[in-house]
């Protein structure tokens, strides 16, 4: 099939016909799944990841897309710097379509957006989950520096009532509490490649957004009897815009989740997105203890709670995985205007 096919910017109009591409394009990862949006997918996508510009990939003869990107526009820190990036992400080539170009086109077209907002000042960015070999092809061509891997971790919900931990008490952060959250959480991830600074603000526009008007952002935190917080976390219920349809497990995960059961007999993953997790130095049990409670809290919001963490960051003893949890690994590639030192811990970009 000649590759004879042509770039334009995305609209609300193209709704209807990302979700069929979507479904011609699962993850060639670890764990194969492709993604349902809900109502417009366009602008699903576009309330999943603010700032974001999205391309098409058009071919003559062809009904509907043959591909797809997107870039996200942000800031974080780079070795003690903050930066502008690009994340790119939600790049999709239709089978037919594949090894003729139509994804080093798409890259780039993200690029240049990157390029056009912030020059050789910012980074360009991508996650790709492990196994994905046609997107490892792809980022190599610009990418200058491949990271250490982030865990995703998606978590069952709790099957019992958490137990009582003396002078803790779990609940949600009112307005007037996320000046203090905002502190502990900065604390917690200073000197972290990628973290974005939080203020009181910034988490309040977060959680007042409503989505075809769905309360879907969530902060909590665990107290002392005092007050203050020890502890904290925020809730994305991301499954009310997109959910994950597995079409292949390997064996080894098939056979696990027999036992955990985090995929479902529909094989349909309605996922909350844990985020922001952090604790006060020496109150790791008061982390734990908010954990074990929104996995009972929220059993019935969704499937599961999937947690992005650096696996050598203080958080992986909050999620605490089992040997036999089902986990899979995303690694962060980048092009930066510095060298980003690998032994730092990253907080993931998503």
């Amino acid at each position: 099939m000649p590759s004879d096919f042509t770039l334009r910017q995305m609209a609300v109009a193209d709704g209807p016909a990302i979700n069929s591409l979507a479904a011609q394009c699962p993850d060639k990862g670890l764990i194969s799944m492709y993604s349902v949006y809900r109502d417009n997918a366009f602008q699903s996508l576009q309330a999943l990841r603010s700032n974001t510009v999205s391309v098409a990939a058009e071919a003559p003869g062809h009904d509907g897309l043959i591909g797809m990107a997107q870039v996200s526009f942000d800031h974080c820190r780079i070795e003690d710097t903050i930066v502008p990036y690009a994340l790119l992400n939600t790049l999709m080539v239709h089978p037919a379509y594949r090894r003729q170009g139509v994804a080093w086109r798409l890259s780039e077209w993200t690029i240049e957006q990157g390029r056009l907002r912030f020059g050789d000042k910012g980074m360009i960015v991508a996650d790709i989950q492990t196994g994905n070999k046609a997107s490892d092809r792809t980022v190599k061509k610009w990418c200058n520096q491949m990271l250490p891997p982030v865990m995703v971790a998606p978590v069952k919900p709790g099957k019992r009532p958490t137990g009582f931990l003396p002078g803790i008490r779990v609940g949600p952060v009112q307005s007037g509490a996320l000046d203090e959250f905002s502190d502990g959480l900065n604390g917690f991830y200073n000197g972290y490649n990628f973290y974005k600074p939080e203020t009181a603000d910034s988490l309040s526009a977060c959680l007042e957004e409503r989505p075809f008007g769905l309360p879907i952002h969530h902060c909590l935190a665990a107290r002392d009897l005092q007050g203050n917080l020890l502890a904290g976390l925020t809730l994305d219920e991301a499954h009310q815009l997109r959910t994950y349809h597995v079409v292949h497990m390997p064996p080894c995960i098939r056979m696990v989740n027999k036992l955990v059961h985090v995929v479902p007999s529909d094989g349909i993953l309605r996922q909350i997105q844990v985020g922001r997790i952090w604790f006060r130095p020496g109150q790791l049990a008061a982390a734990r203890h908010l954990w074990e409670n929104v996995r009972w809290l929220w059993r019935h919001r969704g499937t599961s709670l999937v947690a992005f963490f650096d696996s050598r960051s203080p958080v992986a003893s909050v999620i605490n995985l089992k040997p036999w949890s089902i986990k899979t690994m995303m690694t962060t590639v980048a092009k930066a205007p510095v060298p980003i030192t690998e032994d730092r811990l990253i907080y993931p970009i998503l």
